[in-house]
């Protein structure tokens, strides 16, 4: 089933419940049985992102071809050209819109998420470059004490993809942070959406996993990965509507 058939909202509600049952599970214990005739609701996990769709950020003056918007909340970490990473004054990757803006980009009727919940901004990899990265660090530390119980669970998804048969793509990854800045666990990886899942059609799909946050976590840090450019002058890894949350048990 293509993923993008399934709403952001329903998708991003089944994380919550893929997250509570893995809680469960990790503790042994049974879910308190719901009161007769009233099913069970979901608790929403709140998305700890900042600018997760694109919307904030002004325009880039120095580019010209398209329509181009800084990524408020995300810090560009440059970019990569001839094996060499560069971060201009015009700080790769950008924002950009659903209206062709590229000359062969999103638009409003391309498939992604619905057209209430898309917005009118999306990321992408940027003009020229090789590859581009975006970074936000999320703090977890209000998390502390059920994080290092082993009773928290992280749900990571967005909406990744591309530009017909190139391979431009995003990879999207939470790397998880103890209190001094070292890596522990095992990161968290969506995407790569790759031409053929996309059956060379320029559009959005949506990915996602969970699991559990590793022991002694106070930070993640969420990368968005514009990998290698394979054709053309832009880097056309496209995503949108990112979202990262964490649920503990009671």
């Amino acid at each position: 089933m293509d993923p993008s058939a399934c709403s952001e909202r329903s998708r991003w509600a089944g994380l919550a419940v893929l997250a509570a049952a893995a809680l469960a599970a990790a503790a042994l214990i049974a879910p308190p049985a719901a009161s007769a005739g009233v099913a069970a609701k979901p608790k929403p996990l709140p998305n700890l992102l900042v600018n997760p769709g694109a919307e904030n950020g002004v325009p880039v003056p120095v580019v010209k071809n398209y329509r181009a918007f800084t990524t408020r909340g995300w810090t560009p970490m440059g970019y990569e050209a001839g094996g060499v990473v560069e971060v201009p004054p015009d700080a790769f990757p950008y924002a950009t819109t659903y209206n062709g803006g590229l000359g062969g980009g999103l638009t409003k009727e391309s498939k992604g998420p619905k057209g209430g919940t898309r917005g009118a901004r999306y990321f992408f990899g940027g003009s020229s470059n090789t590859t581009a990265t975006l970074t936000q660090s999320v703090s977890l530390a209000k998390y502390a004490s059920t994080v290092d119980a082993g009773k928290a669970t992280f749900a990571l998804s967005g909406w990744l993809g591309g530009y017909a048969d190139q391979a431009d793509a995003v990879t999207v990854t939470a790397t998880f942070l103890d209190a001094n800045g070292t890596p522990v666990g095992t990161p968290a990886a969506i995407g790569p959406v790759t031409p053929a899942m996309r059956g060379n059609q320029t559009k959005l799909m949506l990915r996602s996993t969970t699991g559990p946050v590793p022991a002694q976590a106070r930070s993640a840090t969420v990368q968005m990965l514009f990998g290698v450019r394979t054709g053309g002058t832009t880097n056309d890894g496209y995503a949108d509507n990112l979202k990262f949350g964490v649920i503990a048990s009671r």
